[in-house]
């Protein structure tokens, strides 16, 4: 299964709260890389594949606004051509918008955010 943006972060937060639940931590599969990093020309996509997963991305300054836009409580994402609420066949999910302040979060944990 493939996911837009929106989707990850969806994903990511719902993902990552149930993993610290349940105690998991997470393996080298799952650590966040250089190319988590969105950016204007590169659309991000990521499978996951089962409960507890985890995706976390980082967008920059470069990429100024999400499509489908961010909104928390009615998270979005492109499935094809067509905008879906990602609560609809994931309704645990969450999407959290972290900004860095300062120095960023991936220079602050060694480039890894």
């Amino acid at each position: 299964m493939k996911f837009s943006l929106l989707t990850l972060g969806a994903l990511a937060f719902s993902a990552h709260q149930a993993s610290i639940a349940q105690g998991n931590k997470q393996g080298p599969e799952q650590q966040t890389t250089p190319s988590n990093v969105c950016n204007p020309n590169n659309p991000l996509s990521f499978n996951i594949t089962q409960a507890g997963q985890s995706v976390l991305f980082t967008c920059g300054n470069e990429v100024p606004t999400l499509d489908p836009a961010f909104n928390a409580t009615i998270p979005e994402m492109y499935e094809g051509g067509n905008k879906v609420r990602i609560l609809e066949f994931l309704p645990s999910a969450t999407l959290q918008k972290v900004e860095a302040t300062g120095e960023s979060l991936r220079d602050a944990n060694n480039g890894k955010t």
